[in-house]
């Protein structure tokens, strides 16, 4: 008569929606201390903004989860990593109320910010990885999921996944889109309060630079430049 726990299995675009509304709620605790300070609730249509935020940032976190999780082997290990490091940002953030940007991607990488991650150190902090990171990565580890079925059956599932994200998606940012426009313009910091958007974004962005930029000699440039001198004055006068 009732399932037994062994017997409830999920797919991997389920396990991808679970994994959404975790960082949708529970794990962006900061962003949404941001934007409760910042919204006014004076109108029907800034509560029905608010109300459409959940919603939005659930399409861009699916969206951007979507393919780590069609990799079959990495995606619980990498889920994994991606909930305890955002454990640890989700802290910080909140309380010395700072921004995972890419200078301080760039401090963590070049060893200045290691040595204070090791000093500052605390009790609050461990309940933090705990709370935020630990216990939802065992829950990650513990959920069961099914073995990958035919390729018709996982093509119909990923693709309904991201064609129902991106309709829904899209048709809050057409109704609302003067709203966000307006949120994102004043409040550019916003995109760097997004775990683990910003982890992801700005460590690619600080890894895509140190391997791009490449030490060049000196070489002198406009060499066949020449210099025009104009005498149009000169010319008018006569």
């Amino acid at each position: 008569m009732f399932l037994r726990p062994s017997s409830f299995r999920l797919n991997p675009v389920q396990l991808t929606w679970v994994a959404a509304l975790f960082f949708t709620t529970v794990g962006n605790i900061s962003l949404w201390q941001t934007l409760w300070l910042q919204i006014e609730f004076c109108s029907i249509d800034q509560v029905l903004f608010f109300i459409s935020l959940p919603v939005s940032l659930f399409c861009c976190i699916n969206l951007f989860l979507t393919p780590l999780m069609i990799l079959p082997y990495l995606r619980k290990p990498l889920l994994v990593v991606l909930v305890i490091i955002s454990a640890g940002c989700t802290y910080f953030m909140l309380r010395y109320d700072i921004l995972i940007d890419r200078n301080m991607v760039q401090s963590l990488f070049a060893g200045a910010t290691a040595a204070k991650l090791i000093l500052s150190f605390s009790m609050p902090l461990a309940l933090s990885l705990f709370f935020l990171g630990v216990l939802p990565a065992a829950a990650i580890i513990y959920i069961p999921t099914k073995k990958p079925g035919s390729l018709s059956d996982t093509l119909f599932w990923w693709l309904s996944h991201i064609l129902v994200t991106l309709t829904l998606f899209a048709a809050i940012l057409l109704a609302l889109y003067k709203d966000y426009a307006s949120l994102l313009r004043d409040n550019r910091h916003i995109k760097d309060q997004v775990v683990p958007f910003n982890i992801v974004r700005n460590t690619h962005s600080y890894l895509e630079q140190k391997s791009g930029v490449k030490p060049h000699s000196l070489r002198a440039v406009a060499k066949r430049a020449s210099r025009v001198v104009m005498l149009s004055g000169a010319k008018s006068a006569r």
